[in-house]
């Protein structure tokens, strides 16, 4: 009976993996597929808007590096103090809760105060750091909650290693605790790729809509993701649904070519 029960469990998760994997893979292949006849040299490295996506590949890029710097060392940095310096209190409590309620805000929500206190309180204006600066905001609870649960794994006997050695906090937490959970930082970092590159209502509050190679990171620019958006929704161009679907397929490469980056640089930094 067990056996059976067993096989029944097992042959559920393979059916289900394959359910999955198959609905992933007709989104993949629809998208693809309809995209990849008018991918050229043109339309990737033009950057006239009407015929390539250049300027947007740039925005983009600068975008991710950004976002993904910022909020990387903020999330690391609160992570460890809510772990190994902020005492078990009230204060703490609420931080925590804190946090975990910022998951759940919609990105919509975030562009709005990006609009309120980058473009307007700041004075960035619409412009890249805006957006960046925006997105950071949004990564922070995931990361810190990511980077968080990794600390708590590490064991106190490796902690008490370290300091029997001689070492003090700050050694401890950047030669022995960090190093054991770089491989969740780098998830981290994976998962925050995906979502600055899925995003595009945050962007379209901060970062604009200009469809130019911007000049530096005070310029405006429009992202892949808003621009797929309004070459749909407006729809000016006669081909602008193959031209979305175009750009959809390099989003995806860029994606896939983000994380292998990730992988190597962890690859190379000795994580596993």
């Amino acid at each position: 009976m067990q056996k059976l029960k067993d096989k029944f469990q097992y042959s559920l998760m393979i059916i289900s993996s394959l359910i999955v994997f198959s609905f992933f893979g007709y989104i993949l292949l629809f998208i693809i597929l309809n995209g990849y006849r008018h991918i050229n040299l043109t339309f990737i490295f033009s950057t006239d808007a009407a015929h390539g996506i250049l300027s947007m590949i740039v925005a983009t890029l600068i975008i991710v590096i950004i976002s993904v710097i910022v909020s990387v060392i903020i999330a690391l940095a609160t992570a460890i103090y809510l772990s190994e310096y902020a005492k078990d209190h009230f204060l703490k409590t609420v931080i925590i809760f804190s946090i975990d309620s910022l998951v759940s805000i919609p990105s919509i929500v975030y562009g709005l105060f990006g609009l309120a206190f980058f473009v307007g309180t700041l004075q960035l204006k619409f412009s890249i750091l805006s957006g960046a600066l925006t997105i950071s905001i949004m990564l922070l609870p995931v990361l810190i909650n990511t980077i968080l649960e990794a600390l708590k794994t590490v064991g106190n006997d490796l902690k008490a290693s370290s300091y029997a050695l001689g070492a003090n906090k700050s050694q401890t937490i950047f030669k022995v605790i960090i190093p054991e959970v770089r491989d969740n930082i780098f998830t981290g970092i994976i998962l925050s790729i995906a979502k600055v590159l899925s995003e595009s209502a945050p962007f379209i509050l901060t970062a604009g809509v200009v469809a130019k190679m911007p000049k530096s990171i005070f310029s405006s620019a429009r992202t892949l993701t808003t621009h797929m958006y309004l070459l749909i929704s407006e729809g000016s161009e006669k081909n602008a649904m193959q031209l979305a679907f175009a750009s959809g397929t390099i989003l995806i490469a860029l994606i896939v070519l983000l994380n292998l980056s990730v992988n190597y640089i962890k690859t190379k930094m000795g994580g596993h």
